[in-house]
């Protein structure tokens, strides 16, 4: 029996390409024959790669009918060109072409569209022939349904090419506890980040990765950035900031509350290291710099340093007239003065006082002293005299 010819004719294919990722789509010649081409609609468990071509099929202008073999190849352009790097060579064998009409599922793999155009060669041959393939010309645009590709991508990227940027999105999840965006890296050996973010700005107040509460009545303890660490350990961290230069690793801001808050049951709430300059540092304008509270409040393994305009730590030196009785000498300090509560650590400086001092507060009801205001006096507890250029350290807590 003569099988029928292959003809040019049938380069003028025509077909409908959905290229929505799904077990199957629908699709027809505008003819209304997709019900005969499979054109129902059955629920896929999970997206995969692959797309669906349905396409008509006529040999010497008679639809085709019967097993056909085909072949299809990915391009990059529409003639001319070269196969989509990555991307397989697919063979369909006999498979069964009805009233000219056929489907059949392809899948390039996950790298195959990124978003650049690309052409269907298609070839075929009768399915009782194992002879080489005809090619039917001209190659088939793919012409993506409406965003399916990018809806696609952008739910499972693992490439930038599956987000358009600048991106912006928002999202309303029913449940409460549902991350809007999330992305997890599975690799348990990784040292590179689940997510990552860089900027290369140069102006002020810059940030790679930004996040913000926008309600001005927020739950406690809500956070625009949260870091938490499940490890059991004791080399985790749920929050890193590091600085190359002489800036801060971790800062924090508040007008009126916190910049800054660390709390633990057991180990340490804040904990600062640096190789040259401070590891933690606290400041504020009219309020504390630095609070701290448990059993033990402050736990220290080296000297105390105090720098400052108002330094808790400063040296005294004996003047004279200052109107004092003999063997004291008048502290004038801004921490001490008219501050009955001060708790004062006096110690001698060379050159030294040679007996034994104490403190008292020089109060008006006292006024052992001619200097207007109440002071803090150092005082001989050996009766010996003050010599003007003895020195004494003294230190200042404030209750």
């Amino acid at each position: 029996m003569r099988h029928p010819r292959l003809i040019l004719t049938i380069a003028g294919l025509v077909a409908v390409l959905c290229a929505v990722p799904i077990a199957t789509a629908v699709g027809d010649d505008g003819e209304g024959e997709g019900a005969a081409a499979g054109g129902n609609v059955f629920a896929a468990a999970a997206l995969g790669n692959a797309i669906t071509y349905q396409g008509r099929l006529t040999t010497n202008d008679t639809p085709a009918q019967g097993p056909y073999d085909f072949r299809f190849i990915l391009y990059d352009a529409d003639f001319g060109g070269s196969q989509v790097p990555g991307t397989p060579t697919l063979e369909v064998s006999d498979h069964f072409v009805s009233a000219g009409l056929f489907t059949v599922s392809l899948d390039f793999g996950p790298g195959a569209f990124p978003g650049d155009a690309r052409w269907l060669e298609i070839a075929v041959r009768l399915g009782t022939s194992t002879g080489a393939y005809t090619p039917l010309n001209p190659r088939q645009p793919i012409t993506a349904t409406p965003y399916a590709f990018f809806a696609r991508n952008a739910g499972t990227a693992t490439t930038a090419t599956g987000i358009a940027l600048p991106y912006a999105g928002t999202n309303s999840p029913a449940a409460a506890a549902t991350n809007v965006f999330s992305v997890t890296n599975t690799n348990a050996a990784a040292t590179g980040a689940a997510l990552f973010g860089q900027s290369d700005s140069t102006a002020g107040s810059a940030a790679a990765i930004k996040g913000v509460i926008s309600s001005t009545a927020p739950g406690g303890f809500s956070a625009g950035v949260a870091g938490v660490n499940n490890g059991t350990g004791g080399l985790g961290v749920g929050v890193s900031g590091t600085q190359a230069g002489s800036g801060y690793g971790v800062y924090g801001q508040t007008p009126s509350g916190t910049g800054v808050y660390g709390e633990t049951t057991s180990g340490t709430g804040v904990y600062g290291i640096s190789d040259s300059g401070a590891g933690v540092v606290g400041s504020s304008f009219s309020g504390t710099g630095g609070a701290f509270r448990g059993d033990v409040s402050v736990q220290l393994d080296g000297a105390i340093r105090v720098l400052g305009a108002k330094a808790p730590a400063f040296v005294h030196t004996v003047a004279g007239g200052d109107g004092c009785p003999a063997g004291t000498t008048l502290i004038n300090n801004p921490l001490t003065n008219d501050n009955p509560d001060a708790i004062l650590i006096v110690t001698p400086r060379a050159p030294l006082h040679p007996g034994a001092v104490g403190v008292y507060y020089d109060s008006n009801a006292i006024d052992d002293c001619a200097v207007p205001g109440e002071h803090w006096v150092i005082t001989s507890l050996d009766g010996l005299p003050m010599v003007v250029g003895e020195k004494f350290n003294v230190l200042v807590l404030t209750q």
